[in-house]
């Protein structure tokens, strides 16, 4: 009788396991504005950010509320930043934004107290790749160049593309060669501005997941499964 009954709760665990980690594969994470744009005008206004994980690539999108143009068209508009990637979402790796821009010059001096991304009274990035949106100046021309915290090098460089009003890239998770994780979920910052200086700023992080539809569906055969082990042992009780 136990055996009957654990073998049924074995199986709604295993299948529940299984549809867990099958909803897990992909995530995506927003990110909103940390307050009204600054700064030298024209004023680029952030107005959300997303990071995708396929499995495959980070998919990654910065839309605004104000025309922007890429740095190859040389306009008072052209959109120039970082986004920093905090891919296993923890502090203990990477380094914090204080600590890039002292080695890339983010231009955090150039942003309102409250509104730097990673930094308190904001959540906290461990910052483990940052993307130069510059895709004038950096490795390859059109591009925009992927840097390791770790060596403040250029890992890659993967082409940008851009609509009047948005900013997109992908970048493939395979080179990412550092030896930190990269979690379905990855939370993010951006800091971006014009030719003159920095305008906007941004974060998103991953909340507490709620129980996805496969994840109840699993709980529910498992629960299904004890059920049907405890009227099996009832009735053999009664014969």
């Amino acid at each position: 009788m136990k055996r009957t009954s654990m073998i049924g709760l074995a199986a709604g665990t295993a299948l529940l396991v299984c549809l867990s980690a099958t909803s897990a594969r992909a995530g995506t994470v927003t990110g909103l504005p940390l307050g009204p744009a600054f700064g030298p005008s024209p004023r680029l206004a952030l107005s959300s950010g997303t990071v995708t994980n396929d499995g495959t690539n980070l998919d990654i999108k910065l839309d605004f509320s104000t025309p922007i143009s890429p740095p190859s068209a040389g306009a008072t508009n052209s959109v120039f930043g970082y986004v920093l990637l905090d891919t296993d979402q923890s502090t203990a790796t990477g380094m914090s934004v204080n600590e890039l821009n002292g080695a890339l010059g983010l231009g955090v001096g150039q942003i309102p107290a409250g509104q730097v991304p990673g930094e308190s009274p904001n959540g906290p990035l461990g910052v483990d790749y940052a993307v130069s949106l510059d895709s004038v100046g950096g490795m390859k021309p059109g591009d925009v160049d992927v840097i390791s915290t770790i060596s403040l090098l250029t890992l890659v460089s993967v082409p940008i593309t851009y609509t009047s009003d948005s900013l997109s890239f992908s970048i493939p998770i395979a080179a990412l060669t550092d030896p930190v994780a990269v979690h379905s979920l990855v939370n993010f910052g951006a800091i971006v501005g014009n030719p003159n200086g920095v305008t906007s700023t941004l974060e998103g992080f991953a909340s507490v997941p709620e129980p996805s539809s496969l994840t109840l569906a699993g709980l529910a055969i498992a629960g299904l499964g004890g059920f049907w082990c405890a009227r099996v042992r009832g009735r053999r009780r009664t014969v």
